[in-house]
């Protein structure tokens, strides 16, 4: 199953901020030393920000780790053929958790949490994209910022696409809080959980909210009312479409009055200033995969499905996200192979183990992108979420 990546297999660079031999301290140095291609294993700790720019790389979080990235992840101008993957980082900032801009090469972001600015003293989406039409993110928990104090503006959403083409596979997308209210100033209002300007979105088995409107203000002699709640999708722009399948989303919750003062209002699942909202029928596969993984040890793939549909497993070398009727190739075509996998039996979930061969000598890390797919017999071929799969040397 893993020969298909062996042919782009390359160097490992470990990065752990307690040091070590032969490893770095901070991801952004092994981001610099890195060959297009590497992948960057980071251990447990907290770590600076991270920009990558016309790189292709793999940052993979090990096994039972908690790896956090304190100041944001930017991706940058990556060249069609060119890929960056993430794998179960926390990612936090003072703004923007994770900006993908500009990047005409795919980005692939799994199993991870990024969360906006929390406190009211500036704001920022938790997933900004820019001009950048092949995002996958499947799931990851994905919160706004809430408002800066005093801006009088809604708090950040938890994905904002602007001229792009995203898509989100069983993942939560959350608008940030509102801003506390202040005298005679009512609370602020939430964030759109997903906020589209001139793209299109593709969101699957997914959990899509608007932030909370923010509270009410209560002194002695005065209050103000609580906010608005945000929408569960902001939808603007020219050409602007999203596909919503296996997903409904909500608007936020209102804000709560001060003493005497009015709740604010819960926002719209769905706010159309331009564009459109497309509902698609069907309920998908789930695939998850115990990644990463060194080459002793046992790949177990876990597929969650409709019992009695038949399923097979994608594999390809990169990430390549494009438009299916019913969800997305994730993989990229070239050099793609099929393994049937079975039906999914009466429990709603199929695993298959794969014994690892060793990998070859002076291979140290092998990658390859997986996606579960199913057909449904009045539906046809049904396309779930996928895995970034890292095989690693017993060396690391």
């Amino acid at each position: 199953m893993i020969a298909v990546a062996c042919a782009g297999a390359q160097s490992v660079l470990v990065v752990d901020d307690d040091g070590g031999a032969g490893v770095l301290t901070e991801i952004q140095h092994a981001v610099d030393a890195a060959a297009s291609g590497d992948t960057i294993l980071i251990k447990s700790g907290s770590y600076g920000g991270v920009s990558i720019a016309s790189k292709s790389l793999r940052l993979v979080a090990d096994q039972g780790g908690a790896a956090t990235i304190r100041d944001g992840v930017s991706i940058s101008d990556l060249a069609p053929g060119q890929s960056v993957g993430l794998h179960g980082l926390l990612l936090r900032s003072p703004r923007e958790a994770l900006v993908v801009s500009r990047c005409a090469g795919a980005v692939w972001v799994e199993d991870s949490t990024i969360q906006g600015p929390t406190a009211p003293v500036s704001t920022g989406d938790g997933v900004a994209v820019i001009d950048s039409p092949r995002v996958a993110v499947l799931r990851c928990r994905v919160t706004g910022g809430g408002a800066a104090a005093g801006s009088g503006t809604p708090a950040a959403a938890g994905l904002a696409a602007s001229n792009s083409t995203v898509y989100v596979l069983d993942s939560t997308l959350a608008g940030g809080t509102g801003t506390p209210g202040q005298l005679l100033v009512p609370g602020g209002t939430g964030g759109a959980g997903l906020n589209v300007t001139s793209s299109k979105v593709h969101v699957q088995s997914s959990t899509v909210i608007g932030g909370t409107g923010g509270r009410g203000f209560t002194i002695l002699f005065g209050c103000s009312g609580g906010g608005r709640g945000g929408d569960g999708i902001l939808l603007s722009g020219r050409g602007s479409v999203v596909e919503l399948l296996d997903t409904t989303p909500r608007g936020g919750g209102a804000g709560a009055g001060g003493v005497g003062c009015a709740n604010g209002s819960s926002g719209s699942p769905t706010l159309v200033l331009e564009g459109q909202i497309v509902a698609l029928a069907g309920t998908p596969p789930k695939l998850e995969a115990n990644t990463p993984v060194r080459d002793d040890e046992v790949l177990t793939f876990t597929t969650t499905g409709t019992p009695g549909q038949s399923t097979w497993l994608l594999l390809g070398a990169a990430p390549s996200p494009a438009a299916l009727p019913l969800g997305p190739l994730l993989i990229d075509a070239v050099g793609l192979q099929v393994v049937p996998l079975g039906p999914v039996p009466a429990s709603g979930v199929l695993v298959r183990n794969v014994a690892l061969p060793t990998l070859p000598a002076g291979v140290q890390v092998a990658t390859a992108f997986a996606q579960g797919v199913t057909v449904d017999p009045a539906l046809g071929v049904l396309a779930g979420s996928g895995q970034m799969l890292t095989v690693l040397s017993t060396t690391f």
